[in-house]
């Protein structure tokens, strides 16, 4: 990655230092169009993910993230409460190169957050849970459209209540590029691939999302996961200069988006991305 960067950065710094002044009409176009091609070619690099869908990105070498989520569940509960707050953690990490070679993600997702645990002790957090496995290859055109494929396990390693949930062995294919719309443009993923359980954990089922990037800080998604639509909006606070949330990632969704399985839920996730 840090070549294509690289000779970006290098166009970019030619592009500052010619003067317009001095330069015929067809070569300030042709500057112009040249520009706009650096900030295309620039934006496909920010291809966004879809929320609810796995794309075939892996984190790279040595890169991870903490996270915490919170999901409404709208089922009926004998105390006569419609809904309850579904709380769950996750932390991953990366190794490995997707450039080079290949990439590695690991994920443990910690499904119990609650302070007490089920058997009446005084701690709970943490007492079911899970470990997931993602293996996946990115490949970058010359024109720095990328097409990446992974294939993964969800639930391979579990512990107590996980234990009831199946392993799901699935395959996805990411490809990024970015779209110009009038003076506008627009980093976009598209994500399709298939699972052994992806069906509400029970069947084989196949999934598929489009991702949008609106600006620098907002991403627009929507797709379709096995049995029921998911949409989302994705804040990315990186290019602020607030140094408290600038290294925060919060996701805005909705499962089940048309109540299809009647389980529609709504779901806030924020993660804080670091690098070691």
């Amino acid at each position: 990655m840090q070549k294509y960067l690289k000779k970006l950065a290098i166009a970019s710094a030619l592009l500052l230092s010619c003067s317009p002044s001095s330069t015929s009409a067809a070569e300030t176009d042709s500057s112009l169009s040249f520009l706009r091609d650096v900030a295309t070619n620039s934006s496909k690099l920010l291809a966004p993910s879809a929320f609810g869908i796995p794309s075939a990105w892996t984190m790279g070498w040595r890169n991870g993230f903490v996270a915490g989520a919170l999901a409404t569940n709208p089922r009926s509960y004998s105390n006569g409460s419609s809904s309850e707050l579904d709380g769950s953690a996750a932390i991953g990490f990366g190794l490995g190169n997707p450039l080079e070679n290949v990439g590695l993600d690991t994920y443990v997702g910690i499904i119990s957050v609650n302070p007490k645990a089920s058997n009446g002790s005084w701690y709970g957090f943490g007492e079911d849970g899970n470990v997931s496995f993602k293996l996946g290859k990115t490949f970058f055109t010359e024109s720095y459209d990328s097409i990446s494929f992974a294939v993964g396990v969800n639930n391979i390693i579990a512990w107590n209540a996980a234990k009831n949930m199946n392993e799901n062995y699935y395959g996805v294919a990411t490809f990024g590029s970015a779209l110009n719309v009038g003076n506008h443009i627009y980093p976009v993923s598209v994500s399709c691939g298939a699972g052994t359980k992806q069906d509400s954990n029970k069947s084989a089922g196949v999934f598929a999302g489009l991702g949008i990037g609106l600006n620098p800080i907002v991403d627009l998604s929507a797709g379709y996961n096995a049995n029921r639509w998911v949409s989302g909006l994705n804040f990315s606070f990186s290019r602020l200069e607030n140094p408290i949330i600038r290294h925060l990632v919060l996701q805005v969704g909705v499962d089940d988006l048309f109540n299809h399985n009647n389980n529609r839920r709504g779901v806030f996730i924020a993660a804080i991305p670091f690098s070691l």
